[in-house]
């Protein structure tokens, strides 16, 4: 059905060679894939959430300084693991909505999604559960507790920990996973992946922040995940999705509704007319169904 319906695949040609497929993507925790900020929230737990929040608020607009940061605020905070665990209720309660949906359909179609966050591994393997992200997918750091579950320090030895430790990390995953890398996620730490990463995806759904908003490749302003799946599947996995898989197509639908709030940057402005050009075919195909 697909080759039968295509005619106008043609008419966006030069504008496909831009509309690749991500093989990989790496989903950002707080303030993304989730509204809460895991530390600002031990911190508000342990008394001293104000200065902390400053802290962070610093640390991701501005980026470096990355493993100084989570040095001090973890000895302001002092957690416990009763505490991380309260935080992974909290991180489900303020998922994106759809972002479980997506992820799924992601999967379905090819993409391995994994989780790579600055956060804390302990809180955020019930939210990649939740969200069907398998447990060798999840990057994060790793906290030290003692028999009383009280903090000893975090594992200075993982990349996640250190400066630029997400562009460090993706460097090492592509020597082990091949195929286009995606990320996404609020923080500038996202950006610092270049080269690495193929293709950055600034999510502003919580909070924006206006490097973040500029640099992006794209930039995401609405709490849904939805583009990511005109974002990071080609054109012919879109038409699959939209053809000969009708169970998912209601949020096909809700993607390209959602593009009214999607930035497009330098190299990604091709793209978005590759998916205006599906979106008319998609949109002729329907008129003649219904005629």
């Amino acid at each position: 059905m697909i080759e039968k319906i295509g005619q106008l695949e043609n008419k966006g040609k030069v504008h496909l060679l831009d509309h690749k497929f991500y093989r990989r993507v790496a989903i950002d925790v707080d303030s993304c894939l989730t509204g809460i900020e895991g530390i600002d929230l031990l911190a508000k737990i342990r008394g001293v959430g104000k200065v902390v929040t400053e802290m962070t608020r610093t640390a991701m607009g501005k980026g470096g300084l990355f493993n100084i940061a989570l040095t001090k605020r973890l000895e302001l905070i002092q957690p416990n693991g009763n505490d991380l665990d309260h935080v992974s209720n909290i991180y489900i309660e303020n998922i994106v909505k759809d972002a479980r949906g997506v992820i799924k359909l992601l999967q379905k179609n090819g993409v391995d999604t994994m989780l790579l966050s600055g956060g804390f591994r302990r809180s955020i393997i019930p939210l990649a559960e939740y969200v069907g992200i398998p447990k060798k997918n999840i990057y994060a750091n790793d906290l030290i507790f003692g028999e009383k579950e009280e903090y000893l320090g975090f594992d200075g030895k993982n990349l996640l920990s250190q400066e630029k430790g997400k562009k460090k990390q993706i460097e090492e995953l592509k020597y082990k996973k091949t195929g286009l890398y995606a990320i996404i996620g609020d923080g500038v730490s996202e950006l610092e992946t270049e080269p690495e990463t193929d293709f950055r995806i600034g999510f502003g759904g919580f909070v924006s922040r206006g490097r973040v908003v500029k640099e992006a490749d794209i930039f995401l302003s609405e709490q849904t995940f939805a583009p990511l799946i005109l974002l990071l599947l080609n054109p012919q996995k879109i038409r699959r999705i939209f053809y000969e898989q009708p169970e998912n197509r209601e949020l096909l639908v809700k993607a390209f509704n959602s593009m009214s709030g999607v930035k497009f940057n330098n190299k990604a402005r091709l793209l978005k007319q590759s998916i205006m050009e599906l979106y008319e075919e998609f949109v002729f195909y329907a008129k003649n169904i219904r005629e």
